[in-house]
């Protein structure tokens, strides 16, 4: 009887977790799909200021698309079935667009957000939406229990004994 319980229990979760994410995609993909009208109409207006603001918004709500994807994965996560992504990353840039969308979260509390880089990183073979979801799960919880504080991102490649080691780390004078 509990076994029957608990499968009904998972089906009724799997149900509901496909419900919500096709409530989540559709306003979802209207704000994505507005955002790429305006940044072409920006774009052609060269109105740089503006296009790199709609860049942010389209590519945040691109990310938490792929979040709301990744809802419907959760019984694969369950059963420690997730599949990795491995191709390569311009960290740089990932870098980059992740602190576009953390910097606005942080800076809410008084907060100063820094990216702070020893050069320039190139390309790295990882999965990038996971580490996205890591690194915007970091800065989320620096900048939502620091106040009047600081927020930093740092990443560097160093070299130890003849192999290369990527760093990247989040520091914050939170009460964490």
């Amino acid at each position: 009887i509990a076994k029957h319980e608990a499968e009904r229990a998972n089906e009724a979760k799997a149900v509901f977790l496909a419900k919500m994410s096709h409530q989540l995609r559709t306003p979802l993909n209207a704000i994505i799909g507005y955002s790429e009208i305006l940044l072409e109409d920006t774009e052609a207006s060269e109105q740089a200021v503006d296009a790199e603001e709609l860049r942010s918004i389209n590519k945040a709500g691109r990310h938490l698309l792929s979040l709301v994807s990744d809802v419907l994965h959760m019984p694969k996560i369950d059963s420690d079935d997730v599949e990795v992504r491995l191709h390569p990353v311009d960290l740089d840039q990932c870098l980059e667009e992740v602190s576009a969308t953390c910097r606005n979260l942080i800076s809410q509390n008084g907060n100063i957000f820094l990216l702070e880089k020893n050069s320039l990183l190139g390309f790295i073979q990882t999965d990038e939406l996971r580490l996205r979801q890591i690194l915007i799960n970091l800065l989320g919880n620096a900048g939502k229990f620091t106040k009047n504080g600081k927020v930093v991102l740092r990443a560097k490649r160093l070299e130890k004994e003849k192999h290369e080691h990527l760093i990247i780390s989040v520091q914050d004078t939170g009460i964490g």
